[in-house]
């Protein structure tokens, strides 16, 4: 493989993509720490939700690439599906992450306790918000707006 300057760019527009994540998903794992009054490795909690929002993300967008043209719906400016099917689609990809992080670092037990429903939906919440500033971090970084 070969260096190049795209290959650069994408890197480094990925880079404030995750750091917006890691540093918001720490924030909320002190969070899940003293609601749970657990003693989980921050950094563990932070990368486990990292490594599967990427994971569940790609078999989210093969799923609506794959499924939407079935109903004569497809790709609308940029997205892998109408934006209003996307983002309903990815909040509950999100609760689904949040509830796999918080059932393995903090409660095991009770399973759909409305205090873990609560909290899967705080993460959901969070990891929505943690989208603005990773997304315009990474305009700013490549080179500015398009």
């Amino acid at each position: 493989m070969s260096f190049s300057l795209t290959n650069f760019s994408a890197l480094t527009g990925f880079l404030p993509f995750l750091l917006a994540k890691f540093f918001g998903y720490i924030a909320m794992a002190i969070y899940l720490n003293k609601f749970y009054k657990k003693d989980c490795s921050k950094f563990r909690v932070a990368l486990s939700r990292i490594i599967l929002g990427l994971v569940g993300y790609q078999i989210f967008s093969l799923l609506l690439s794959s499924a939407l043209p079935l109903f004569g719906l497809g790709a609308i400016r940029g997205f892998p599906a109408p934006p209003e099917i996307f983002f309903s689609g990815l909040f509950i990809l999100r609760m689904i992450e949040w509830w796999l992080v918080i059932t393995f670092f903090y409660q095991r037990k009770g399973i759909f306790s409305k205090e873990k429903q609560f909290n899967c939906l705080k993460g959901a919440l969070l990891s929505h918000v943690l989208d603005i500033p990773a997304f315009f971090g990474s305009l700013f970084l490549i080179g500015g707006l398009c």
